[in-house]
């Protein structure tokens, strides 16, 4: 006979089972497939309207696919962050939810699954899209009911209270998507709210293959024109920054460093670009309890005692590595230092351990994997194709003074295939970066020069209308780098660049000066966002770095020679070179083949390096070129030969037969 203890705890179970069926099967919407609105317009007033949006939230699943950690975060979001009352989740009616994380939302308080039958048309316009029926379902269920719509990929962040209780708000409550419209991803409204209704009367002009125009145009020209109806709009971050942004941009900045500052500022986080998003961006519990930034210290609270694992996270506002990293409380190093890199501190392939004391930890999001160098002993990451890392800055850092150190070692397959790789980008916090890469100076790819990009904010440009912010733009390629950096051995490439008081670039490779150039002043402040490393440009990663990094450090402000030769990272393999001067070389050094440049001894002299480079290009070229002439010329000459061999003989032959016949 089975013990008392486990005959309760089996009527429990089947009790929770028969529970939560009637839960997933009741409160079913026999609406007509076509759902033309007029039944629903037709509604009479509220007898006692209510005084405030009701604290409901709603959110639309047109199908019952097991779930991602996105939508688990926005459903708690909405029970943890905005104190829902009830969070409806309106599904299909027919079918079963799949997957773990259907269950765990079930377990989220509050939470009621509301069964709806899926329209097929609007007005006689058929429904063919997803998006399309969750637009209608969401319009009905907010005339009808009331409270707070959200997307199923839109996770709010703090409190409405000050929205839900202004006297002064309308009866519906949307915000702006940056230039592009009023995005429908999340609605407030009272039941039987006027601009709910003009809204949906809209739709009777619906065309399933125009995206956004009933959902986000329409509103927003209403808005502008003034026929909305009791109509309140928010601004654009509010619920929608930085996604309003091109993905490329505002995708990069949710995932990344502390310079996202203002994260305060918004009511929630719309992150639609991350399901087609072709970075591999990771959203899990793992990455968000790893990984400091703005974004995940602010929601890891909804992913504690998941499965009941024991994991609770420390709020962010006591947790130093969620504080945001200001030029002012930065740890306080020589030359304006402000993240350092020497993977003394890393233990986890993800994360990057910034031990400057400045708490400015980065993320390797995808590829990147930390390696100990069996000879030296020293760490190392390694960069394969697909893989990149982002670091955050201080939230105020202005770019146009700086300097940054790199340790590296290249991959000569990957450089010889593309011959042109890209080191680190800084971006603005809008459009503008500084790009430094390698690039090959001829075919073979066995010189190379680095490459300094500055490239303006255009959009920024067309806003202001000043077009002098234009020339901000520079594109500066150094001379030529005769250190062989292909040897398979570690060296050590430092930029330094002055934009704001002197105006120059300078380049530095194993502590020696490379090569510089003067620079044109910068007059506009920026505000740099992060930090990436393999990137030409975020799209094109395949043109990124390939190889090994053993250490990275950044600096505010430029440095001299002296401290760039006094602070080199520790020295991997044989990563400097012998001492050298300019007077050891000169053009009548003929032991040197001229066919390996990199083993010239040019020291800091790349005038000379150049010069010789320049005048071996001239030679070569004049020699492949009197070489073709003189081909050219033999080849003409036995073939005029012989064409005339064969005029001779044919004539003889002529001769010959007329001889022959006259004789005879």
């Amino acid at each position: 006979m089975p013990e008392p203890s486990f005959l309760v705890v089996e009527a429990l179970f089947h009790f929770w089972q028969e529970t939560r069926a009637v839960v997933l099967q009741s409160d079913i919407r026999s609406y007509s497939r076509d759902a033309d609105f007029d039944s629903v317009l037709s509604l009479p007033p509220l007898s006692f309207p209510p005084d405030t949006i009701p604290r409901t939230v709603h959110f639309v699943f047109v199908d019952l696919k097991p779930l991602t950690w996105m939508e688990f975060a926005a459903v708690q979001g909405a029970h943890l962050a905005l104190k829902a009352e009830t969070i409806n989740i309106w599904v299909p009616d027919r079918g079963d939810p799949l997957g773990k994380i259907w269950e765990m939302i079930l377990d989220i308080p509050g939470v009621r699954f509301r069964r709806i039958e899926m329209p097929d048309s609007v007005y006689g316009h058929e429904l063919k899209i997803l998006a399309h029926i969750s637009d209608i379902v969401r319009m009905k269920a907010m005339y009808e009911e009331g409270g707070i719509y959200l997307d199923t990929n839109l996770v709010a962040l703090r409190p409405v209270d000050e929205i839900l209780n202004n006297p002064d708000i309308n009866d519906t409550v949307m915000a702006l998507e940056g230039h592009q419209g009023i995005c429908n991803a999340m609605i407030m409204s009272k039941p039987r709210a006027p601009f709910m209704k003009q809204w949906m009367q809209q739709y009777i002009d619906f065309d399933d293959n125009d995206w956004k125009g009933l959902s986000v145009l329409r509103p927003f020209e209403m808005y502008l024109d003034g026929t909305a109806d009791h109509l309140s709009v928010l601004d654009d971050h509010s619920w929608f920054y930085p996604m309003y942004y091109p993905s490329d941009r505002g995708l990069m900045t949710m995932w990344l460093g502390k310079s996202w500052h203002d994260i305060n500022r918004s009511y929630g986080v719309h992150f639609w670009p991350w399901l087609g998003s072709p970075q591999r961006l990771a959203f899990d519990p793992e990455v968000i309890r790893l990984i400091d930034t703005p974004l995940f210290c602010t929601i890891r609270h909804y992913f504690d005692n998941l499965d009941s694992d024991g994991y609770f996270s420390v709020p962010a506002s006591k947790n130093p590595n969620c504080t945001i990293a200001w030029m002012s409380t930065l740890a306080k190093h020589t030359n304006g230092l402000f993240s350092l890199y020497d993977l003394s501190s890393d233990n986890d392939d993800r994360k990057w351990v910034d031990t400057s004391g400045n708490n400015l930890h980065g993320w390797a999001p995808h590829n990147v994997s930390l390696s100990t160098d069996p000879q030296t002993g020293l760490p190392y990451r390694q960069f394969v194709e697909g893989a990149y890392s982002a670091l955050p800055v201080p939230a105020d850092w202005d770019p146009r003074q700086g300097s940054f150190s790199l340790s590296f070692k290249v991959d000569r397959d990957a450089w010889f295939a593309t011959r042109e790789m890209g080191l680190l980008k800084i971006r603005f916090d809008r459009i503008g970066s500084i790009s430094l890469g390698l690039e090959s100076v001829d075919y073979s790819g066995q010189n190379a020069q680095t490459r300094f990009q500055w490239q303006p904010d255009f959009e920024e440009i067309e806003e202001s209308g000043n077009e002098g912010l234009r020339y901000e733009g520079a594109d500066w390629r150094s001379d030529i780098n005769f250190v062989n950096l292909f040897d398979n051995q570690f060296h050590e490439i430092t930029m330094t660049w002055d934009r704001l008081a002197e105006g120059f670039v300078k380049l530095f490779i194993d502590g020696k000066p490379v090569s510089s150039t003067p620079m044109s002043l910068v007059p506009t402040q920026k505000v740099a966002q992060e930090i990436w490393l393999n990137a030409l440009n975020f799209q094109t990663q395949d043109l990124g770095f390939r190889g090994l990094i053993n250490g990275l450090k950044m600096y505010s402000s430029p440095l001299s020679a002296d401290v760039v030769s006094a602070q080199l990272f520790p020295k991997t393999y044989n990563r400097m070179l012998p001492p050298s001067s300019f007077s050891e070389w000169s053009p009548s050094n003929n032991n040197i083949s001229p066919l390996n440049m990199a083993s010239l001894p040019c020291g800091g002299s790349s005038y000379l390096c150049t010069a010789y480079y320049a005048d071996f290009e001239w030679r070569i070229y004049l020699l492949c070129c009197i070489a073709t002439v003189a081909f050219g010329m033999l080849a003409w000459a036995k073939a005029r030969s012989k064409v005339w061999g064969f005029v001779r003989g044919v004539e003889w032959w002529r001769r010959r037969r007329i001889y022959i016949s006259y004789n005879l």
